[in-house]
């Protein structure tokens, strides 16, 4: 039987790299709100998922275990109504959102938002969640990079789909 017009297709998987500040097992699935901090955000690629798990895997096994230190206290958004607190410059930070880049590029990558803020419009940050305490000078232990991905239609869930352990 052929498929009619009205016939739904496959949601097609959108992605996003994440520090999670707690480590997260890869199937984790979790809705918004989740303490971390975007490496590079939501995107899409035309290659399947194995594919894109191999290219991750072996793109980012080499990175070492580093720290992070929360900074003051910022106003994001077009309203400036997001809470976020910034994170106090770090090279090897800089050089994993500049190796991002280089892997979005390799595997042919689009965004999936509007605004992606990378490159120099990239400002880590961790957005400030009700419920959840950080607090500015706090040092966070970076042990591993986590692949996230969710259907484009939003439904809320994000599951982990690969994660890297740092060295």
């Amino acid at each position: 039987m052929e498929p009619t017009e009205n016939a739904k297709k496959p949601d097609k998987l959108r992605f996003w790299l994440a520090l999670m500040l707690e480590d997260l097992p890869v199937g984790t699935q979790f809705q918004p709100g989740r303490l971390h901090l975007t490496i590079i955000p939501w995107f899409v690629s035309e290659l399947d998922e194995d594919a894109l798990i191999n290219s991750f895997s072996g793109k980012f096994s080499k990175i070492n275990k580093f720290n992070l230190v929360l900074g003051q206290k910022a106003m994001f958004g077009p309203k400036k109504d997001v809470s976020v607190s910034l994170i106090e410059p770090n090279q090897t930070l800089q050089a994993l959102h500049e190796l991002s880049l280089e892997w979005f590029d390799e595997i042919g990558a689009r965004w999936a938002v509007k605004n992606a803020h990378v490159a120099q419009d990239y400002k880590p940050h961790i957005r400030r969640r009700q419920g959840t305490k950080i607090k500015t000078g706090e040092i966070y232990k970076i042990n591993s990079l986590s692949l996230i991905k969710a259907a484009r239609h939003e439904d809320g869930k994000r599951v982990v789909a690969a994660r890297i352990s740092l060295k």
